[in-house]
């Protein structure tokens, strides 16, 4: 439930490219705090560069105010400065059961009415400890606006035990299919480093030359463009109803082979 730099760099590059909108209000899955890996300092320049032109004085004092003060809170405090920068947001909602003051303490596991919804919502490394997999997602797909964006990044290799789940590419190509989302980024990363992945075939290419003794997660961003009702995904190596059924049957059986040569 942290900011990296990997994240930094990304979210950065995307708001180069202007790739990403601008959100007015964010709703975090698992309170985000500045994970350390790179300076706050930084934040500083990104100011002059990306805040919006009125917050920008009131940005540098505020930065300056939570790296003096050093309080408890700190890393939590960076992060929405970040958000500020980089997304020009107004509110900043969460949820996590062991959050600063400022959280929602509400059961993920649970549907919950937040009596609103938001422009975006993000879990970076929340959703893998939510047991009731199917609530969670399906809350997620609530509590966005149609035209909302969805940011996740969960751990797809490696770290056993860190949480309930893994995340596969499937399982996100597969949610966006079942759910009218529009893909914007999938990603695989490390704490260093990022592989984007142009479409579900190419994805599919790339995870499997990943060196798998490293941990690796997934990073995805998506556009909610409807506002149907939740719908459970089927996987699409057993969907008829998708037109490149054959190609993912392909890769799928690919997998099993690289699997079978190294057991």
């Amino acid at each position: 439930m942290a900011i990296a730099a990997v994240h930094y760099v990304f979210i950065k590059k995307l708001r180069e490219e202007n790739i990403l909108p601008y959100f007015n209000t964010i709703l975090e899955i698992g309170e985000q705090n500045w994970y350390g890996d790179i300076s706050p300092e930084v934040l500083f320049d990104d100011i002059k560069l990306f805040a919006k032109d009125s917050q920008k004085e009131d940005l540098v004092t505020e930065l300056n105010s939570i790296l003096k003060e050093n309080s408890r809170t700190i890393s939590f405090d960076i992060a929405k400065i970040f958000y500020k920068i980089f997304f020009h947001v107004q509110s900043i909602d969460s949820i996590d059961l062991h959050g600063t003051t400022s959280s929602k303490r509400l059961d993920l596991n649970l549907p919950h009415d937040l009596g609103k919804q938001f422009d975006c919502v993000i879990d970076l490394g929340t959703g893998e400890h939510v047991f009731n997999i199917y609530q969670l997602f399906s809350s997620i797909h609530k509590w966005m606006k149609t035209d909302g964006i969805v940011i996740h990044c969960l751990p797809m290799h490696g770290e056993i035990d860190h949480g309930f789940y893994n995340f596969h590419p499937t399982f996100f190509w597969d949610l966006a299919f079942a759910n009218q989302y529009k893909n914007i980024v999938l990603a695989s990363c490390t704490m260093k480093s990022i592989n984007t992945y142009q479409d579900r075939e190419s994805c599919a290419k790339g995870i499997l030359s990943l060196d798998k003794n490293k941990p690796y997660s997934l990073l995805s961003i998506m556009k909610k463009i409807s506002n149907q009702d939740f719908k459970i995904p089927r996987q699409g190596v057993y969907n008829d109803y998708l037109e490149n059924q054959k190609q993912i049957k392909d890769h799928w059986k690919n997998q099993r082979s690289v699997t079978d040569s190294i057991s």
